[in-house]
């Protein structure tokens, strides 16, 4: 449903910014963690819909999600601040949607961020206070 209700709406987008895909990488987001994460927050076991490019698209989802930090500890016990991954979410997205042309686009840009910060917030803390619109 995303890839046609949503993916395919990329193309007539008259201006690629944050501000117009934000709302569709949200969803993205909260689509990836449902992926990548087996329970809720209250960590109740999700249990999938059936979809099935749910095994191919799951490990790109999980890699996304366990590179989604902020910082990490250096070899030395020192904190290292990590870029967003961006090469993570453009793999996830184009593997997930394999007809959607991104090339170098906000889309991966915004989602990398995005889902950075979903992981450094509850569910509700990120949308009420990171992912206002």
């Amino acid at each position: 449903q995303i890839e046609t209700c949503c993916m395919g709406c990329l193309p007539a987008f008259p201006k690629m910014d944050t501000a117009a895909v934000k709302p569709l990488v949200l969803l993205l987001c909260f689509w990836l963690r449902y992926i990548a994460v087996a329970e809720d927050e209250n960590d109740m076991p999700l249990e999938h819909a059936p979809d099935d490019r749910l095994e191919d698209i799951a490990p790109l989802a999980q890699v996304l999600w366990r590179n989604a930090v902020k910082t990490s500890k250096g070899e030395g016990g020192e904190t290292l601040r990590r870029p967003p991954p961006r090469e993570d979410a453009k793999a996830f997205i184009s593997h997930a949607f394999p007809r959607a042309e991104l090339g170098p686009t906000v889309l991966v840009e915004v989602m990398a961020s995005q889902i950075v910060a979903l992981r450094a917030n509850d569910i509700t803390t990120f949308i009420t206070t990171v992912a206002r619109l």
